[in-house]
């Protein structure tokens, strides 16, 4: 169901990793499929290494022709993000954010960009021994649900 879908991880620390992990160990994403973005090339490279994942520092690059994009930054690097990213998002990408504390409306309103899910996982999810709790803006389409 994912076959053609171009995934960008905007943050590629701790849960980024577990998410594109998992996704990967489940053979529910290729390598080819992923985008990891970090400022850190140091993360970014690992990343590379350890899953052959796509890599970049540039979040508005790595953005272009998304068909996912994940927000798996601090809360404190929201706002660079917002700046970087506002009305950049393809409009039929939904943004699903794990950032804690950041409500649906600041990403809508940050972002400039109206489809996003509010997630919460938590690391065990790599293993598939976790849960995740999540929420929708209104603008999230029904085919997006999968």
């Amino acid at each position: 169901m994912l076959k053609d879908t171009r995934i960008v991880f905007i943050g590629a620390g701790a849960m980024g990793d577990a998410m594109i992990s998992g996704r990967l160990s489940r053979k529910l994403l290729t390598p080819d499929q992923i985008v990891a973005v970090d400022p850190h090339e140091e993360v970014t490279a690992w990343l590379h290494e350890k899953y052959d994942v796509d890599i970049t520092t540039d979040n508005v690059a790595a953005c272009e022709g998304a068909n996912i994009v994940v927000l798996s930054v601090k809360p404190h690097v929201l706002p660079q993000v917002f700046s970087e990213l506002a009305s950049i998002i393809p409009d039929d990408a939904p943004v699903i954010s794990i950032v804690a504390g950041a409500k649906i409306n600041s990403v809508t309103e940050g972002l400039q960009h109206q489809s996003v899910v509010r997630s919460m996982p938590n690391t065990p999810a790599q293993i598939g021994a976790g849960i995740t709790v999540w929420t929708e803006s209104e603008a999230v389409a029904a085919r997006q649900h999968q």
